[in-house]
């Protein structure tokens, strides 16, 4: 079980493996994570490598990230999301987050996403609204 803490290099082999299953394909064309309550480089690095091994072979991704249990990133993790994000930017449609009543990140969110390149992205409190827009977004490209 993940617990409230950061992760970093010197994480176990299990512990990068359960970092690793907060990623999943949600369908064929819609990556969600579960993000980590503290994120950190490391653990950004660990779900970003999970989400390109994902994403091999797809031409366009959705993005479905549940930061309800998050607490906003540190200035080294917000550059961490920049430079990943980047590597992506001609297979994300659309990104979706899931955030439910935390103000921080919802400013966070924006904040970060002004540096990604990725124009379409919501910031919702409930999975359903997220998922609503993801799809709009996946069925007008």
């Amino acid at each position: 079980m993940i617990e409230k803490k950061p992760y970093n290099e010197d994480s176990t082999p299990k512990e990068v493996a359960l970092i690793k299953q907060r990623v999943s394909l949600m369908e064929d064309h819609i990556i969600r994570v579960l993000e980590m309550p503290i994120i950190t480089s490391f653990s950004l690095n660990t779900i970003f490598d999970e989400m390109q091994r994902l994403a091999e072979g797809k031409e366009t991704i959705g993005l479905l990230v549940d930061l309800r249990d998050s607490l906003p990133p540190g200035a080294e993790a917000r550059r961490t999301i920049n430079l990943r994000f980047k590597a992506f930017n001609d297979k994300f449609v659309h990104v979706s987050y899931i955030t439910g009543k935390n103000f921080l990140i919802n400013t966070a969110i924006r904040f970060v996403m002004y540096g990604t390149g990725i124009n379409s992205f919501s910031v919702d409190k409930l999975e359903d609204t997220a998922l609503k827009k993801m799809y709009e977004a996946l069925q007008s490209k």
